[in-house]
């Protein structure tokens, strides 16, 4: 017993994030689907539960690990009801002054977009709108405020599919939509803000690669790979991305931000002097959240942020950190920001496909030694990557989405490392865009890898039983990940014993 407390306040001790996000997670869990009318008398317990930490740290730390889990408990729930409280729905008939609270989407007939009343108040409320399109309409951005009268109707899911959009936005506190006539608004400000100058820059940006030669198709591909701007892109495009097993790449993700990364680290590396060590990071981490901020700044985005602005932190203090340290550390920043963004798909599929990537990644690489060919051992590498993916991620992939893409592992081959040209390509584009003929190699070179993946991945996509039909209960998503579990401590259990036995333990 002595040995396995050692061991637990060793494991806390160099991943201690790993220990309280558990907890945090239980409790937002807990109030997300119980919702406890939580007085101010419940406010105190944490603090109490805080303060018996403190003094329990100066006598056993076996009592200290279960109050700090009860207090990161208690935390969750608390979490949960403080953003709970501040938002309410919107129904009927209404006549309000609203901030439009994210980009603005061009559809057939209507400017769709998400707003937001009372912002600066207590309680605020969201909504999607459907503005008619005309030429005023048009020129909406994020962060205009506009004042319009509307009837606002329930979020309600479409019919032909098994997907559950309306508890979907109800996770992001969005409960109604209403349509909006020409002559029901009129914009009367605009409040700038971090995210609607970001979303501003992805609009130039945006405008700029397609006045820059490239093809319709390709264009709309490069902004949902560079910016995760899906608006463009046509159904036909995403489904074949789906059914191929690409999808990852247009969402943007720790891939992106890993690329950007290592973008700016070799761009720095330019810079001579061995004494500006803290100004590269800096600079590193700045850019890494520029990125992010323009990209929308999506769970995923926002787990690979924090976890390259840690990494780079710790260069600078000159410490090793715990990969699974710095991915609960993430977690529990997003949590606290958006306790709800838990039960989005996104989130869910992030975090799992990184925790694949960093227990099974390199315990699959080293089942075969590395060859002497570059090639072999790039395509080993991508190959057990991507199982390593598929173990954690394809229980809840079947649940959400219902099937399982037969051909992933040999589309990432070649999707991945065309990803990384195109992403860099964009972006040297941008910068280089002022030097004619610089920049007209570098968009024809974007051009012609742009057409080569979305046609590897047509042809991928349409080869029989691409995807595999297969719909699984949450039930059967649980017992999956259990058997799991079980599997991996077997493995581990069966590791230990056989060092314990070669070392004569």
């Amino acid at each position: 017993m002595f040995f396995m407390r050692k061991k637990i306040e060793g494991a806390v001790s160099k991943a201690p994030f790993v220990y309280f996000v558990i907890p945090l997670i239980a409790g937002i869990i807990v109030q997300s689907h119980v919702n406890f009318q939580l007085s101010a008398f419940f406010v105190c317990i944490p603090l109490c539960v805080l303060v018996a930490y403190s003094l329990a740290y100066k006598y056993s730390v076996a009592i200290l690990l279960p109050l700090s889990a009860l207090w990161f408990f208690v935390c969750g729930m608390y979490i949960v009801h403080i953003h709970d409280s501040k938002h309410s729905a919107l129904y009927g008939t209404q006549t309000i002054i609203a901030e439009i609270s994210g980009p603005v989407h061009e559809k057939p007939k209507t400017y769709a977009t998400e707003i937001t009343v009372g912002a600066d108040a207590n309680s605020k409320s969201k909504a999607i709108v459907y503005i008619q399109k005309d030429s005023l309409a048009a020129t909406l951005k994020y962060g205009d405020i506009i004042y319009l009268s509307a009837n606002f109707k329930p979020i309600e899911n479409d019919t032909s599919s098994t997907f559950d959009y309306a508890n979907y936005m109800a996770q992001r506190y969005v409960y109604s939509t209403a349509y909006v006539s020409s002559k029901s608004w009129q914009r009367i400000g605009h409040t700038p803000t971090i995210m609607s100058v970001c979303n501003s820059v992805q609009l130039q940006v945006l405008e700029l690669l397609r006045l820059s030669g490239l093809q319709q198709h390709n264009f709309e591909l490069i902004a949902a790979l560079v910016f995760g701007n899906k608006t463009f892109l046509q159904a036909d495009v995403k489904q074949d991305f789906s059914t191929a097993g690409a999808m990852h790449i247009l969402a943007v993700s720790g891939l992106h931000v890993g690329i950007i990364a290592i973008l700016l680290l070799y761009i720095l590396q330019l810079i001579p002097n061995s004494r500006l060590v803290w100004l590269k990071q800096i600079l590193c981490i700045s850019g890494i959240w520029g990125y992010a901020c323009i990209t929308g700044l999506s769970p995923s985005v926002f787990r690979a942020a924090c976890m390259f602005s840690l990494v780079c932190m710790s260069r600078l203090l000159n410490r090793n950190i715990s990969t699974y340290n710095t991915l609960a550390a993430a977690a529990c920043c997003m949590l606290v920001i958006s306790p709800r963004a838990l039960f989005e798909v996104g989130f869910q599929l992030s975090y799992l496909a990184v925790i694949g990537i960093v227990y099974f990644g390199n315990k699959i690489q080293y089942l075969i030694p590395r060859s002497s060919n570059i090639v072999w051992n790039y395509v080993w590498g991508i190959i057990s990557v991507s199982i390593a993916v598929q173990i954690t991620t394809v229980p809840i992939t079947l649940y959400y989405f219902g099937f399982f893409p037969t051909y992933s592992l040999l589309t990432n081959i070649f999707a991945i490392p065309l990803a990384f040209v195109l992403l860099a390509g964009a972006i040297l584009f941008v910068l280089c865009s002022a030097i004619p003929v610089v920049g007209a190699v570098i968009i024809s070179c974007v051009d012609f890898c742009s057409s080569y993946l979305q046609h590897s991945i047509y042809v991928f996509s349409h080869v029989p039983h691409a995807a595999i039909p297969i719909q699984i209960s949450r039930l059967e998503m649980f017992v999956m990940y259990i058997l799991i579990g079980v599997g991996v401590y077997s493995i581990e259990f069966i590791s230990a014993r056989r060092i314990q036995k070669y070392i004569g333990v």
